[in-house]
């Protein structure tokens, strides 16, 4: 039988290891991943942590692996620090982002989910009403917070946040929603010059003043936000050219504070660096370092000129294609036999250098800083460093995106770059140390992503793991450790770009596509694309062809054949399952609400502190979640415009656990449900208007805790509603099951009384239950399923419910009086009690089971009081 089998990579610099195992050719294991037990967790505190996230940086753009891609001295920028970690601990050749493009790619790093699960199934996003975070809103920084870590990050966020329109630039879910103690960055690309760009500071966005202090954006001071070259612009004054420097500041800030203040707890730090994403602009140095990139020949790294056109070719036909270049290009040329020698120009380069200085630094202080948790120590020897990037380099050209030796040890180029399904496009440096925990200089092919990152680290740090968090992270630490046994991924890599999505498999790489896919913005939430009916568009061996150039779809022997169709099986799996971590389960959507109008776009505001979670607000145009105060797993709620005034909730399935909701009607504007599913388990709701709780295709589970609906609210009109009584309690002064010709409803309108001993209380007097002579009975009814101990209040008589059974409105277990043996007393039991209100509920069952139980006297009185009236 064919073995999937890895080889070592050898080279001269560093040692190699490889302890990857190999595995069968037709069968994916799936055996689960041990705990990894480590020699150091008894006598060491859990250890700190450090991830640099570089921008659009791949292979090679690092000096640190330039005897793998054979690039020349004349075209490698020259990293040293980055080296420096390298030889401090392992660089890995086969590291995997999720997706090769930047916001996707950080949701996977932050949360362990492949970012396909998520309403942005695609791209990247810009919007600040919307987060990218999915499920129950758990992340890197909230596990590590959660084992009495300190949490703090800098840089780019990129991941969708909420803020106000104009004002303070107040943000209501941000990085501190996502559980980092501070923040200090940028809300996207810090190149975004629109209405809300700024440095992102815990929950304010901000703008600099002319002094280059940060003020309110509404601050009369506040500087407009450019990204104007500052050697080629009137105003000297430059925003994007300071935000290295304040990020490093943040950082080394929020280092020195944590080890002052909170020395018996370790700390996590995610730096974020927008280097070297587009705009290639620089403030000049960082911490006194010149930003000056530089070749292993120490001179500027600069391309060479097309001779017709007087343009770069090369490593940088990418970078002149900024529009910032442009303007040194014509204004500042200096050339010599073809090639560029002006240092001005290679602002590309600087940016790469810009992340090895920062890198320096932070090393310098973890090298430098006495450990207070580990007298005798310093911090360098307790923190496991991590250095990778978002996705691959953004310049398509071989030194940039790097080589890497294929089967025969001959280096050849990765084919594609950011934003492609090749190799280029998501496999990326990554360097990771952790003092004497790690061998030093070692390299290691060993397959793995980013997204793995959240149950390594987890692990790292002792912290377990919740079912519905990290569901697709596996705990690799083991390759970091050379103890394979605990940290082999046995299920491969799944990966994706746009519209493709990969799966890993040894060195065979198989890409599928979804049929349905089309690239444009708005498809980027579009539900239709699940990636449910794949079609493999290539499979490559990248053994032996690392470029990707020889597709083996349709090619090679019945058992290589079958080796395909099981793997695009297990594909399909992994995505319709929801998880691919032994031991987790699919996540649940949702996020914050804090109170007030559910339908009210101003209350849908996330505080972690007060409530737990994240809450994006509604919009027109993209799906959004609750959690908490109202728990939510939904697929997607969107605005209904065409109708209702924005005021339509569809798609969604909420569940409330706690905390109080209110339906307040201030605009006289239906508050409307479509294909919508709201189950209460506890806490209050308040339906404190005339309109209506249900509509088309919806239903309202009572499980527990109370809705209170005084007037006329509880109406099951139009089609297929029902309203399912489990526990707990319900008030209303009416129900209406249909409003028949009036609404243009067909029928299927049922309140049932499930297994359990939910109350219905209906207060009003007459026409309480409305039933149009029209309606169709056989869809409209109120039904007692068998062994409930349901209660339905209300003023109505014995003779009234009487009539309802006869006319096939009151039913039993789903049966009405045409289909049942016995009498209405049979089944049913009405019994008076105060102020006029009756009690209907279950007399007995068909034989040979039956009922016997005392109805309580119930006070409606006494009832109301239980009604929180906030």
């Amino acid at each position: 039988m064919l073995q999937l089998t890895s080889k070592s990579i050898h080279q001269n610099q560093h040692n190699t290891h490889s302890w990857r195992k190999a595995t069968s050719a037709l069968a994916l294991s799936v055996t689960a991943f041990a705990p990894v037990t480590l020699s150091y967790a008894a006598d060491k505190p859990a250890p700190n942590v450090v991830v640099f996230f570089a921008d659009d940086m791949g292979i090679g753009d690092t000096s640190a692996y330039q005897d793998l891609t054979g690039n020349a001295n004349k075209d490698q920028i020259h990293t040293p620090n980055m080296q420096r970690l390298a030889d401090r601990g392992i660089r890995f050749t086969d590291a995997h982002t999720a997706e090769a493009v930047s916001a996707p790619s950080r949701l996977s790093l932050l949360q362990g989910v492949y970012s396909f699960r998520t309403p942005n199934r695609i791209g990247a996003t810009s919007t600040r009403k919307q987060s990218m975070f999915y499920g129950e809103r758990q992340t890197l920084a909230s596990m590590l917070k959660r084992g009495g870590y300190g949490t703090y990050g800098v840089g780019k966020w990129h991941v969708g946040m909420q803020m106000e329109e104009g004002g303070e630039g107040k943000v209501y879910e941000g990085p501190v929603q996502a559980g980092f103690d501070h923040f200090t960055g940028t809300p996207n690309n810090f190149g975004h010059t629109n209405d809300w760009a700024g440095i992102l500071k815990d929950n304010k966005v901000m703008r600099y003043d002319a002094n280059g202090n940060l003020v309110n954006m509404d601050d009369p001071n506040a500087v407009e936000w450019t990204d104007e070259d500052p050697q080629n612009s009137s105003d000297p004054f430059n925003s994007i050219a300071k935000i290295q420097q304040t990020n490093l500041d943040a950082a080394q800030e929020y280092l020195s504070d944590h080890v002052t203040n909170k020395a018996d707890n370790p700390f996590f730090l995610y730096y974020a660096s927008p280097a070297n994403h587009r705009p290639y602009i620089h403030g000049g140095e960082l911490d006194g370092v010149p930003v000056d990139g530089r070749n292993m020949n120490g001179e500027r790294i600069l391309g060479e000129l097309d001779p017709n056109t007087n343009t770069p070719t090369g490593i940088y036909a990418d970078a002149y294609q900024s529009k910032h270049d442009k303007k040194q290009w014509a204004e500042e040329l200096t050339i010599e036999n073809g090639v560029v020698k002006d240092t001005s120009i290679s602002q590309r380069a600087d940016m790469v250098y810009e992340n090895d200085i920062i890198m320096g630094k932070l090393l310098d202080y973890l090298e430098n800083t006495d450990d207070p948790r580990n007298p005798g120590h310093k911090l360098i020897d307790n923190t496991l460093v991590v250095f990778t990037s978002d996705n691959g380099s953004a310049v398509d050209t071989e030194p940039m995106v790097g080589s890497l030796p294929d089967a025969n040890g001959e280096t050849s180029p990765l084919s594609g770059r950011k934003h492609s399904e090749l190799e280029g496009g998501t496999r990326v440096p990554f360097i990771a140390a952790w003092g004497d925990n790690f061998s030093s200089g070692e390299t290691s092919d060993e397959l793995f992503g980013t997204t793995d990152m959240y149950a390594t680290i987890a692990s790292a740090a002792g912290v377990e793991l919740n079912d519905t968090e990290a569901v697709d992270s596996e705990n690799v630490l083991g390759y970091f450790t050379g103890n394979a046994e605990d940290g082999t991924r046995t299920k491969g890599l799944l990966y994706k770009d746009d519209g493709n999505i990969i799966i890993r498999r040894g060195n065979l790489k198989l890409i599928a596509t979804d049929p349905d896919y089309v690239k444009s913005n708005k498809d980027k939430y579009n539900p239709e694309i699940d990636f449910a009916d794949l079609e493999v568009i290539g499979v490559y061996d990248l053994d032996n062809d690392i470029d990707e150039s020889n597709n083996l779809m349709s090619t090679g022997s019945a058992t290589q054949q079958a080796l395909y169709a099981d793997m695009l099986q297990t594909l399909e799996t992994y995505v319709a399952q929801g998880y691919t971590r032994n031991g987790a389960i699919p996540m649940s959507n949702g996020a914050n609400f804090v109170g007030g109008n559910l339908l009210d776009t101003n209350n849908w505001f996330s505080h972690f502190n007060e409530s737990g979670g994240n809450l994006p607000i509604l919009t027109k145009d993209a799906p959004n979640f609750i959690f908490k105060d109202g728990i939510v797993d939904i697929d997607a709620i969107t605005i209904e415009t065409s109708k209702f005034e924005d005021k339509a909730v569809k798609n969604a399935w909420f569940i409330q656990r706690n905390g109080t909701i209110t339906f307040d009607n201030d605009d006289n504007v239906s508050d409307s449900f479509f294909n919508v599913k709201y189950q209460l388990e506890g806490g209050t709701i308040n339906h404190n208007e005339s309109r209506l709780l249900l509509n088309d295709n919806s239903e309202f589970i009572l499980d527990g805790g109370y809705l209170y609906m005084p007037e006329q609210s509880l109406r099951l009109r139009r089609d297929s509603n029902k309203f399912l009584i489990l526990s707990g309690v319900a008030e209303a002064s009416d129900l209406w099951l249909s409003y028949g010709d009036n609404h243009g409803g067909t029928g299927s309108k049922v309140v049932e009384f499930g297994i359990g001993d939910g109350v219905l209380i209906l207060t009003g007097s007459e026409d309480i239950i409305h039933i149009d002579a029209d309606l169709d009975p056989t869809n409209d009814f109120i039904n007692f399923v068998a062994g409930s101990n349901g209660k339905l209040i209300s003023k109505l008589t014995a003779q009234d419910f009487l009539e309802l059974f006869q006319s096939n409105h009151l039913r039993f277990d789903g049966m009405y009086d045409d289909q049942l043996t016995g009498e209405f007393s049979d089944y049913f039991n009405v019994e008076y009690i105060d102020d006029g209100f009756t009690v209907l509920s279950i007399t007995a069952l068909p034989e040979p089971t039956t009922l016997a139980f005392t109805i309580p006297t119930l006070a409606i009185t006494t009832l109301k009081r239980t009604r929180k009236n906030d």
